[in-house]
């Protein structure tokens, strides 16, 4: 019990944590999901790999286990990263080493 009482600080700290670093935590799951579902679903063509038509996002996050809310912010970053172009429903994977790096 004395145990339990002293860990209560410890405890109160690790729940203040910024929402950043609890999030960071997550979307780094999240990120090698989608990296994974994307490399799945490309194909190459001309030494480039595309996904000529990409689910919806509700449907992504359906298949990877994940919000809606937290699979835009994901595709989100990587566009603005340069990771991935996005165009309409057509997404071309420009780094794909460093997305398969993630997806690992």
């Amino acid at each position: 019990m004395a145990d339990a009482v002293a860990s209560l600080p410890q405890m109160h700290n690790a729940a203040k944590a910024p929402p950043s670093r609890a999030e960071s935590l997550a979307l780094l799951d999240v990120y090698g999901r989608i990296a994974r579902l994307f490399l799945d679903l490309s194909k190459e063509i001309e030494g480039v790999r595309v996904i000529a038509k990409t689910p919806p996002k509700q449907e992504i996050a359906r298949q990877i286990g994940a919000s809606r809310e937290m699979v835009s912010r994901v595709v989100r970053h990587l566009e603005e990263s340069g990771t991935i172009l996005v165009q309409k429903r057509k997404v071309t994977l420009l780094k794909a080493f460093r997305v398969s790096q993630r997806a690992v």
